[in-house]
């Protein structure tokens, strides 16, 4: 079957909402990691338990975002974007800081935990989205 113009028109028109709804996901991503809710060089000042909550914090801003990106878009776009855009900004931020010259090593962790943990949560509520969906 070939697609007509009217079906492309209208696939694009679906698919705009979609592109948009994933920008507004890596802005909100990006927001967040960067307020101080996600700084990742501690203040020994302050002691290390006020790092550790807000790496917790930020991991649940990012379940939390996650979980919305799959209302709004396709669920194998949304662990990407989510993932994507916190490994370039926590990148950013530590190859700006770091002096080891490890930033690089510690910019793939990230991407691979933000990644596994964002498909994890993107599966988890699709799931759960589709069954309420039937039932």
């Amino acid at each position: 079957m070939n697609a007509t113009g009217d079906d492309r028109n209208r696939r694009a028109g679906r698919e705009l909402p979609i592109i948009a709804g994933l920008f507004v996901l890596s802005g909100f991503t990006t927001y967040f990691f960067l307020l101080p809710l996600g700084n990742p060089t501690p203040d020994p000042s302050i002691g290390p338990h006020i790092a550790t909550s807000r790496a917790v914090a930020c991991g649940v801003v990012l379940i939390a975002l996650t979980v919305g990106g799959t209302f709004v878009a396709r669920p194998l776009l949304v662990a990407p974007a989510v993932a994507l855009s916190f490994t370039a900004v926590w990148a950013w931020l530590a190859a700006a800081s770091d002096d080891s010259g490890l930033w690089p090593i510690g910019a793939t962790l990230a991407l691979a935990g933000s990644a596994l943990a964002a498909s994890a949560v993107t599966a988890l509520t699709h799931t759960v989205l589709r069954r309420s969906r039937r039932g």
